[in-house]
């Protein structure tokens, strides 16, 4: 009986899954991992190193700027934004076997190229509308996520809750 139970629900997540997924490319249209292969200019009056980047830096960096970041998502770079993420560790203690290097800038040059590496987008490939430019990306979601859920304002984060460690599990989600 519970294996028969485990069973339907397996199916029905999964059909939720593909549900959302099809709900998402009616609203969106389908992804095109081309989309960001060439930067699309700014709005007049908005440049992405002076509006865009200082935020970056001073807010997620510190994560995200390194070999190890999480999900392999560097933000140093627009390059690494268009990049994404990816759920392939870079520490990995069970792999036997050598896997082809990530490296910004070397193993790849544009975002289909990442695409065709399993790293999945975290800004919208879909239309180019606002609405799509926000629900249908993983890196405003994110941050939505995170101020609807505050840290604390100063001092260490608890290591109850926050894992450093470089065996931590991971969760890379893709929108």
């Amino acid at each position: 009986m519970p294996r028969i139970t485990l069973l339907i629900l397996v199916a029905l997540l999964a059909g939720c899954a593909l549900l959302a997924r099809h709900t998402f490319d009616e609203r969106f249209g389908k992804p095109d991992p081309a989309r960001f292969d060439t930067p699309a200019q700014p709005p007049p009056g908005m440049s992405y190193r002076t509006d865009i980047q200082p935020i970056l830096d001073h807010r997620c960096v510190v994560c995200h700027g390194c070999y190890d970041a999480p999900c392999q998502l560097k933000l140093t770079a627009w390059e690494g934004v268009a990049r994404g993420a990816t759920r392939q560790k870079v520490y990995d203690s069970a792999r036997l076997l050598e896997v082809a290097p990530t490296r910004l800038f070397i193993d790849a040059r544009t975002a289909s190229g990442w695409r065709a590496r399993d790293f999945h987008p975290v800004l919208n490939e879909r239309a180019q509308t606002p609405e799509a430019n926000l629900s249908a990306g993983l890196l405003f979601n994110m941050l939505e996520l995170k101020r609807r859920h505050p840290l604390p304002d100063s001092g260490v984060l608890p290591a109850a809750v926050f894992d450093f460690s470089l065996d931590r599990k991971q969760q890379c989600t893709t929108i």
